[in-house]
């Protein structure tokens, strides 16, 4: 499974509403998809535009591993992410690590990541 679905689809359980009112809020481009993100490129004046869809394969240590980022605030995702997970009280959390899959015996696991990608050219 994708890092970022297991997130968004245990917050989604856990906080419906939120997630709406979340992603109510974020600005198209970061929900375009690759024809989207074409529009948005030609619009800009680029040509000879390319898309692709990357998955790189991600190693966790462990679970700590992969949720500390979450919870770092670094970010507009980890930052609702750490917020839902303390006004739950850590269910957030627990329900993240129910839907991590394949985890070995020494804790570790892998995950995929995955980005949508453009480049163009100005001339």
């Amino acid at each position: 499974l994708p890092m970022q679905s297991i997130f968004w689809g245990a917050a989604e359980a856990l906080a419906p509403a939120d997630v709406a009112r979340r992603r109510a809020r974020d600005n198209a481009i970061k929900r375009a998809g690759l024809q989207q993100m074409t529009e948005h490129w030609c619009r800009a004046g680029l040509h000879e535009v390319r898309t692709a869809r990357l998955e790189v394969p991600m190693h966790f240590d462990s679970f700590d591993d992969y949720w500390r980022p979450f919870l770092a605030g670094a970010t507009p995702t980890s930052a609702f992410a750490a917020a839902l997970n303390r006004e739950s009280e850590g269910e957030l959390e627990r329900i993240v690590r129910s839907r991590i899959g394949d985890v070995q015996m020494d804790g570790s696991f892998g995950l995929l990541a995955r980005a949508l990608a453009v480049a163009g050219v100005k001339h």
